[in-house]
């Protein structure tokens, strides 16, 4: 299945306060003789943690239900920009509690999401 797209008005460009992007795993394996193989695992998605920002109504109207309903509790995967490097890449909402919003001032609220990205 294509990874969903991003509703149109609606910013999901990490801010750079608390962003985290995680490095690619690798596993190591021991040799007979030598330093241990080290291999990048290329399919593991990264863990990414992100903070945005947007107006109570953008999120009240836009995020929740596209988040609830298109992306199913966030199971989906969904098209974004990757927050460091501006290229495309597929994220997914991730963990139990996959985000917390909190209230900012001008009637804005942030977002703070804990995602994989590939």
């Amino acid at each position: 299945m294509a990874a969903i797209d991003i509703p149109e008005g609606l910013s999901l460009r990490a801010l750079r306060e608390g962003l985290q992007v995680g490095a690619r795993r690798a596993l190591e394996s021991p040799n007979d003789e030598g330093p241990p193989k080290r291999r990048t695992i290329t399919a593991a998605a990264v863990p990414v943690s992100a903070n945005f920002k947007m107006t109570l109504d953008a999120y009240r109207n836009t995020f929740e239900p596209w988040y609830r309903v298109t992306l199913g509790e966030g199971a989906l995967w969904f098209n974004w920009t990757h927050p460091l490097t501006g290229a495309p890449c597929e994220a997914q909402f991730a963990g139990e509690q996959a985000f917390t919003v909190a209230p900012s001032p001008g009637g804005f609220v942030k977002i703070s999401a804990q995602l994989r990205m590939r």
